[in-house]
């Protein structure tokens, strides 16, 4: 079933209109002239209303713009780090977050945060280590955590001797 609609809030100018509406019920002519000034002035303030809310966007997708910018070489220093695990560097890009159970409850993923306050970026930060993308993919299983499909492979098995976490290095 359908709620009833809520009148619309009028603003005191029209609310003024109103009542000098109802005062001159008997002059045809000043009732035609404010009925048709408040029909203007419904139709200004509906403009003036979305015209508010695109700014509105527009502030907010700038302001979200300008967090972005801000924060992203936050993440990409806090990335360029050596992995916990095996100790080597593949670069920002192939570094992982992984938040660390032990040290805190886990909010969000970093990539959804760079566009939060840089506050609740640096928070969930700090309770992440950084690790490379197999070392990550190692932690996960044993966590229990598959995400599907097969373990990715190690940047480090181009090395000669090959993976450094693996058990059972092959042989060269």
């Amino acid at each position: 079933m359908k709620q009833p609609r809520k009148p619309p809030k009028l603003s005191p100018r029209r609310k003024r209109l109103l009542k000098r509406l109802l005062r001159t019920q008997g002059d045809p002519l000043t009732t035609q002239r404010l009925l048709v000034a408040l029909a203007f002035r419904a139709v200004y303030e509906k403009k003036k209303r979305k015209e508010k809310g695109k700014r509105g966007k527009a502030n907010a997708r700038a302001a979200r713009k300008r967090r972005i910018e801000r924060n992203k070489p936050i993440v990409t220093a806090a990335r360029s780090k050596p992995c916990a695990d095996c100790n080597l560097f593949w670069g920002a890009e192939r570094m992982e977050f992984d938040h660390v159970p032990e040290r805190g409850e886990k909010t969000d993923a970093i990539s959804t945060l760079v566009k939060c306050s840089t506050a609740r970026l640096l928070r969930e930060i700090a309770i992440c280590d950084v690790v490379c993308c197999a070392c990550h993919d190692k932690r996960e299983r044993a966590r229990g955590r598959t995400h599907g499909g097969d373990p990715r492979p190690c940047p480090n098995e181009r090395l000669p001797g090959g993976c450094l976490w693996q058990s059972e290095a092959p042989t060269p």
